[in-house]
């Protein structure tokens, strides 16, 4: 994880095209687009490295898949760099009718860029509000 960077749970985005059959880009904690993907030795499923980290908090170190005892976690950057080149719509993108909400694709190593853009960088204009009225965002 870079220097600044919050674990978090995954990416609740789609793709722009279906990844390519035995590439398993969902968590099996957070059920979303991995994160931040790390891998666990004992089984070797990944996970978001934010969910991994607070479920072997929470389980007394066992893995959360085959409840191995503390097992070793690594970053495989070679699958992290495959992930990050999947092309993705913004979290921010309605599923509804028409266009609406944002329109901006690109890969998914760019999607945190968009979402929380640095002062040179033009980023995305949309949030999620939650209306005081009723439960939908």
């Amino acid at each position: 994880m870079a220097a600044g960077e919050e674990a978090a749970e995954g990416y609740e985005c789609s793709f722009v095209e279906t990844p390519p059959e035995g590439i398993d880009t969902e968590c099996p904690i957070c059920l979303l687009v991995l994160r931040q993907p790390s891998q666990i030795e004992c089984c070797g499923r990944v996970f978001c490295t934010g969910c991994l980290q607070r479920a072997l908090g929470d389980s007394d170190d066992r893995c959360p898949m085959c409840n191995a005892r503390a097992p070793r976690v690594f970053t495989d950057q070679n699958f992290r760099r495959i992930l990050a080149g999947f092309r993705v719509y913004c979290v921010h993108r309605s599923c509804g009718e028409g266009e609406r909400g944002c329109q901006w694709t690109g890969e998914l190593g760019q999607l945190g860029s968009h979402l929380n853009p640095n002062q040179n960088q033009e980023g995305c204009l949309f949030v999620n509000v939650t209306c005081s009225l009723c439960v939908k965002r």
